[in-house]
């Protein structure tokens, strides 16, 4: 079922405001080298699509901590050939998301800003979706967050977990699709202001070029996980 509309985050997001291009790059570099070997398997196994996209799907996001796995109620959903619990089941989950992803067209993160209500009604329906990732009980947004920024490629990111909310000062996590659009469209204001004040974009900062890195990934690559941890 499609939730309310999304609002204005409501605290406003300035990581980018006092960076420059070579804090950014050095930030690129820093990023925790376990996440770049997980984006690079979750690419190829994306491309090769069936069991094997849905499996890597679910082997990266119990990495990453996306359920919390010691509380009751937040086990992740195995496929329908491994699973012994109810439906849905995650490859269904799955198929659904693609179907959303597919109504957002070309539009990333980086769109947000002005994006019209209308365009972003797939991305509540992808929380919607994802909110059944876990069994028992609802999935958080660090769930949610994670398991779209890998199937759109990395073009909506980035994944609210800890780290990223600290860096971000958000203190508290969206609990519904709207706030978690909000802080997405607050995203979007701060990649597109650092880009026009330093007039290039974001992908150009990468210390190596990949068509497999979305801006909201490499948003993520900012604010997420350092190499010493």
């Amino acid at each position: 079922m499609i939730t309310a509309m999304p609002r204005p985050c409501s605290t406003q997001i300035l990581f980018l405001t006092d960076k420059t291009p070579g804090d950014v790059r050095t930030l690129l570099a820093g990023f925790s080298q376990r996440y770049v070997t997980d984006w690079d398997l979750w690419s190829t196994a994306a491309a090769a699509g069936g069991q094997r996209k849905v499996i890597t799907l679910r082997e990266i996001l119990r990495r990453w901590q996306a359920t919390r796995v010691h509380v009751k109620g937040r086990i992740m959903r195995r496929p329908k050939w491994q699973a012994r619990h109810e439906p849905p089941y995650l490859d269904d989950l799955v198929g659904l998301a693609e179907v959303q992803l597919a109504g957002l067209g070309q539009l990333s993160v980086r769109d947000l800003a002005d994006a019209s209500d209308a365009a972003v009604l797939p991305l509540i329906g992808l929380w919607d979706i994802f909110v059944h990732l876990t069994t028992l009980d609802d999935a958080s947004c660090v769930g949610i967050s994670k398991a779209v920024m890998l199937l759109s490629d990395g073009r909506f990111g980035p994944a609210l977990d800890r780290i990223a909310k600290k860096n971000l000062h958000i203190r508290a996590a969206p609990a519904m699709a709207r706030d978690w659009i909000g802080c997405l469209r607050c995203v979007s204001e701060d990649i597109r202001a650092f880009e026009a004040r330093h007039r290039l974009v974001l992908e150009s900062l990468l210390p190596v070029p990949s068509p497999n890195v979305g801006g909201g990934h490499i948003y993520d690559m900012l604010v997420g996980p350092r190499e010493r941890n």
